[in-house]
């Protein structure tokens, strides 16, 4: 992602503690979901980083932003966002790729879907009615494209899933299936000591 997108991200951070003198979770959980968040991931479909170094800077974010709140200092990364009741970005970036194909699936956005997927024909009763043939890929960069990189997880989604109504009944349906489970994407989390991090820009 754009340097300048983690930089007014972190500036933004800065202003709010700033700000006020006292900031309880629901605070905080109030102005990051509202003006930290959106910086973080708009477009992420397309900006997706590849590489841990790349992942680690933005979620560094988050990181150093849970780790000023009063009671959560001593608290693990990973306690900090259980405690939180926030997904890592990492699940938040897979969840939105799933939302993306979603919508250019079912034409909600204009893009020429027969440009980016190949559906595939339902060759046994498992399979759901939207799959897609994953890309054949040899080098690392092709692999994880937006066309490539989520198809695994799209296509082991269930048929009342991939056939939602709508994104916000697909949002609903993803979450009671389990599939993409907030608490359980937590363990997508770089799970490392907070002190490890904090050269990282």
């Amino acid at each position: 992602m754009p340097p300048t997108i983690v930089s007014k991200a972190n500036r933004l951070i800065g202003l709010i503690f700033k700000s006020f003198t006292y900031i309880d979770t629901t605070m905080f959980l109030n102005l990051y979901k509202s003006l930290i968040r959106p910086n973080i991931e708009y477009a992420s479909c397309i900006w997706n980083p590849m590489l841990l170094k790349d992942k680690i800077v933005i979620d560094n974010v988050k990181r150093r932003a849970t780790k000023r709140l009063n009671g959560l200092t001593n608290l693990s990364y990973e306690q900090r966002l259980r405690s939180l009741g926030l997904p890592s970005l990492e699940y938040r970036r897979k969840r939105s790729d799933l939302i993306q194909i979603f919508k250019i699936i079912n034409n909600i956005d204009e893009v020429d879907k027969d440009k980016l997927f190949t559906m595939s024909p339902i060759t046994s009763t498992s399979d759901h009615s939207k799959k897609i043939l994953k890309p054949v890929s040899r080098l690392e960069v092709t692999k994880h494209r937006f066309n490539s990189r989520i198809v695994d997880i799209w296509n082991n989604l269930p048929e009342n899933v991939v056939s939602a109504k709508s994104v916000n009944s697909l949002n609903r349906a993803l979450t009671s299936t389990g599939t993409m489970n907030p608490p359980n994407s937590l363990l997508l989390v770089i799970v490392l000591p907070d002190r490890l991090f904090d050269h990282i820009q």
